[in-house]
């Protein structure tokens, strides 16, 4: 049950990220079109999900997330060779 949350939550971590971040933001009056933007690059950061970047801070922010994983390289061939 465990690995099957964990599972749910890191396929979704996007989209939980975006929440927690805009609750986040919001709580300390950050400007909302910024927070807009924040929120963008966290929904299109993914690797792994096809989401066309629009703008040159989400495309730093997917590049820096793949860059993370370097250390992690039978992801990288997953990546390359299953999808």
């Amino acid at each position: 049950m465990e690995r099957q949350r964990r599972n749910r939550t890191y396929e979704n971590h996007h989209i939980y990220g975006a929440e927690i971040a805009g609750a986040f933001l919001r709580e300390f009056g950050y400007d909302k079109k910024k927070l807009e933007l924040v929120q963008k690059c966290i929904l299109n950061h993914r690797g792994s999900k096809v989401m066309e970047k629009q703008s040159p801070e989400e495309i730093c922010v997917a590049d820096a997330d793949s860059i993370s994983h370097f250390d992690a390289v039978p992801s990288l061939f997953y990546l390359a060779y299953v999808q």
